[in-house]
């Protein structure tokens, strides 16, 4: 089996040094895919669209106080790293509507208007970039709180279940936007594996395949073939997959995305079929 968190360590390391290598324009995933298919339910919506989790109703023989506690804890933390990012997002908004009534009669010559523009555009960048991270300190901080339940019952239950993928989720979306395809990817691999319905979901596949398609970048980068095939195998596999659960196993999509990707499982540099490749 690929050893994705020691490559994910590796690869993030390199990232702050190095400018990744662009695939040639029919390669990247984005363009594999047909149209423009928006991702459905949670992973469509930005965290400060997300409803925040309100009650929980805990299962009735459940007599451990401190699963509970860390059960509540976790919702907490949950609740309030939404609560951060619709708060940046809300400063963002205001100070645009601020901006556009401003008048700025020094402004004589286009560049300066568009000088100030850039300015005000790093400025909503930086807010929200502070919001995202802030964001995540919760969400991981919730994940350790439900880390702790030992609690058979509860670890099986659907509530649980739920309120993981809902701190998974919201981590996810967060890292990919922040372009932290390792952190990422690592995340979706567990997210996927909450439960079947969980692994049902088509866009978490797809942005599996990005995050896989950055480190076939790298590997490229570095000059090792046999990674770099394992990672592109592993890109058009979920590529695959994304396109079998968003258009169906008998659509147009499917079939072009196929025939495109011509996925075949690799061996990896110890010539064993990878986990996931079989």
């Amino acid at each position: 089996m690929i050893q994705l968190f020691t490559f994910g360590i590796v690869f993030f390391s390199l990232s702050f040094s190095l400018v990744a290598v662009e695939p040639k324009p029919d390669e990247k995933v984005e363009l594999i895919i047909p149209d423009t298919k928006k991702p459905e339910g949670s992973w469509g919506k930005e965290a400060d669209e997300v409803e925040a989790i309100q009650d929980i109703k805990i299962i009735d023989d459940l007599s451990e106080e401190s699963t509970v506690a860390r059960l509540e804890e976790a919702r907490t933390h949950f609740n309030t790293s939404l609560a951060i990012f619709k708060s940046a997002e809300k400063q963002i908004k205001e100070k645009r509507e601020l901006a556009s009534k401003e008048s700025r009669p020094a402004d004589k010559y286009e560049w300066q208007k568009k000088a100030r523009q850039l300015e005000l555009e790093k400025e909503y960048k930086r807010i929200s970039l502070e919001g995202r991270k802030n964001s995540v300190m919760e969400l991981i901080k919730g994940m350790n709180a439900l880390d702790k339940i030992e609690n058979p019952s509860m670890l099986e239950s659907q509530v649980y279940k739920d309120l993981k993928a809902s701190l998974y989720r919201e981590y996810i979306k967060h890292q990919f936007r922040m372009k932290n395809y390792n952190q990422a990817m690592d995340m979706i691999l567990m997210y996927l594996k909450i439960g079947e319905n969980y692994e049902k979901e088509a866009e978490p596949h797809k942005l599996l395949a990005i995050c896989y398609e950055f480190n076939e970048r790298q590997a490229a980068r570095y000059k090792r073939e046999a990674l770099r095939e394992e990672f592109k195998s592993l890109k058009n596999k979920h590529l695959l997959r994304y396109a079998e659960l968003a258009y169906g196993p008998e659509s147009k999509q499917y079939e072009a995305i196929k025939k495109k990707v011509k996925y075949q499982p690799v061996k990896d540099e110890e010539g064993k079929k990878t986990e996931e490749s079989k």
